[in-house]
């Protein structure tokens, strides 16, 4: 840009410094066309470095481990468990702390424990 007004400027402004219009003319055309060519040239070696990024990429994606399953059989005793009971076939029930946890029992029964809290 700035290299090609200077140019034309000097061709028009300063006497003598080109034989005849066709010389400057030929001039500034071969100027723009090495600015285009270098352009062009940056913007290959972007793209390129761009490719060389993204393939860097994938390397490293396929690189990396392999997730395990989501659930494991180990996983069993830490699992959630909902259970959903008709208040007609519930029986009376005790709670009771037993070791920084809460158990609960069919009333008058301390043998059968329907349900033991696991300590934190």
């Amino acid at each position: 840009g700035i290299f090609v007004t200077c140019l034309s400027l000097m061709v028009v402004w300063v006497p003598n410094a080109t034989s005849d219009v066709g010389t400057a003319n030929l001039s500034l055309l071969l100027v723009f066309s090495i600015i285009v060519m270098v352009e062009n040239m940056v913007n290959s070696g972007a793209s390129a470095q761009y490719q060389i990024i993204a393939m860097n990429r994938l390397h490293e994606y396929i690189a990396l481990p392999e997730e395990g399953p989501e659930e494991l059989p180990s996983d069993a005793p830490y699992l959630n468990h909902n259970i959903r009971i008709p208040r007609s076939e519930l029986v009376k029930l005790d709670s009771q702390e037993v070791s920084g946890g809460l158990q609960l029992s069919i009333r008058g029964s301390r043998l059968d424990v329907l349900l033991r809290q696991a300590p934190d």
